[in-house]
């Protein structure tokens, strides 16, 4: 590579890519690929736009990278502002998680707003307490609750007229549990949501998506 070819990777490939960034630390919390549980229409079309675009800064032919640098664009096709519905599901779901980064993410959702939050934190509440999910001790500043599996509570056993949740992290037999359920809540779930946010501590940043999700309440339907 040209030294003029390196300059120009790293004056465009790590910049205004808030978006793609939190794919990958999601990623990292989860152990999983995101995309894989993006259960709306709008999430889904924000993956597709950050992993298949027709101007991906890795395309040789692409004049995207170049218009990025000379400001001849706003924003990057994969920055957060452009992709504000996917940046805030996976730092509500990180929040959730434990991640002091994800909690200090900025909040701008300006649409779908409840709908998306929800949809958080059912992932951050599966990945929380499925029976196969083991906590991967990595990053402590990125992940700082201690522990990783709530047990099972009573309220958890299903009675034999209601269809069992998924033991698994298997996002297709969640998304039909979920679906045929419509994605309502039980009192259960309500509690342990009370918890994750208790375990996420007090202090954030002004307007951070971790203050949004401390004060968010849900209810049992």
């Amino acid at each position: 590579m040209l030294p003029y070819q390196l300059d120009y990777v790293r004056s465009t490939y790590s910049g205004d890519c808030a978006g793609l960034t939190s794919i990958n630390h999601i990623s990292k919390i989860l152990c999983a690929l995101i995309g894989h549980w993006c259960f709306t229409k709008e999430l889904g079309s924000d993956f597709t736009n950050l992993f298949q675009g027709s101007e991906r800064l890795d395309f040789q032919s692409s004049y995207f990278p170049s218009q990025v640098d000379f400001l001849l664009i706003s924003k990057s096709a994969y920055s957060a502002t452009v992709n504000q519905m996917m940046y805030f599901f996976v730092h509500a779901v990180g929040s959730l998680m434990g991640s002091t980064r994800s909690a200090n993410a900025m909040f701008f959702l300006d649409s779908s707003i409840q709908q998306t939050t929800h949809m958080a934190i059912w992932i951050a509440l599966i990945h929380y307490t499925a029976g196969t999910y083991t906590r991967v001790f990595g990053d402590i500043d990125e992940v700082s609750r201690a522990g990783g599996l709530l047990l099972e509570d009573e309220d958890d056993i299903e009675s034999p007229d209601v269809q069992p949740r998924p033991l698994d992290l298997d996002p297709k037999g969640w998304y039909d549990y979920l679906a045929d359920n419509q994605f309502k809540f039980t009192e259960s779930d309500v509690e342990k949501f009370e918890r994750m946010k208790k375990n996420m501590g007090t202090e954030f940043r002004e307007g951070s998506i971790g203050s949004y999700i401390s004060s968010f309440t849900i209810g049992a339907n």
